[in-house]
């Protein structure tokens, strides 16, 4: 299949904050964030968000459909305005029917998908609020490789992730704070003491 070919089955859209993008009342479609960000989240019982990752330039949304799964659980709004590509189920099919080895590729990031999930299950695990916000950040310093943070999301939005409400979070933030295991300015995270922070979560 020519590149001209694919572009034919592609939608390019640029898209401003709060559009939402897919959600299961929608017709299931693949989407390509190029610039920007997405949130992505669920809606529990009671109609309240459950943020479950922030897509940003390169992620990919609707891998289900390589298993032929055309419904959608979970809601996609746009957060930082930005160029986005989408496809429709039908048409991913035919493009996978021409190019199989993006199969592999997609399966690899559903993949990376499914961990991040289980891990975000074994924050929600940690009944100790102030442990729950610890593991986290430790893992944002194994994961950027450095003691200077950047919370890849909004505070309100890091809150319903680990399932707090956003005073819960900022409570316990200063009280990591207090204790010198940090110092914190909005997103941006200093991690003054590790071991001590990592400590504290076996205390």
């Amino acid at each position: 299949m020519e590149l001209t070919q694919i572009n034919n089955l592609v939608v390019h859209q640029y898209l401003t904050p709060g559009t939402l993008v897919f959600s299961p009342l929608m017709t299931s479609r693949l989407v390509i964030v190029h610039t920007g960000k997405i949130k992505v989240y669920q809606l529990n019982a009671n109609g309240q968000e459950q943020v479950l990752r922030i897509l940003g330039a390169g992620d990919v949304e609707g891998e289900a459909l390589l298993f032929g799964d055309l419904t959608s659980t979970v809601y996609g709004e746009v957060l930082k305005a930005g160029e986005m590509c989408t496809l429709s189920g039908t048409d991913f099919q035919v493009l996978l029917a021409n190019k199989p080895q993006m199969a592999l590729q997609l399966l690899d990031q559903y993949h990376q998908k499914t961990k991040q999930l289980e891990r975000q299950l074994s924050y929600l695990s940690i009944n100790n609020k102030e442990r729950r916000v610890g593991t986290y950040l430790v893992d944002q310093v194994k994961s950027q490789g450095q003691q200077q943070i950047t919370l890849p999301m909004k505070l309100k939005d890091l809150a319903t992730y680990l399932a707090l409400t956003p005073e819960t979070l900022s409570r316990n933030l200063a009280r990591l704070s207090q204790k010198k295991y940090l110092k914190q300015h909005l997103r941006q995270v200093e991690i003054l003491n590790l071991a001590a922070l990592q400590a504290n979560l076996f205390d």
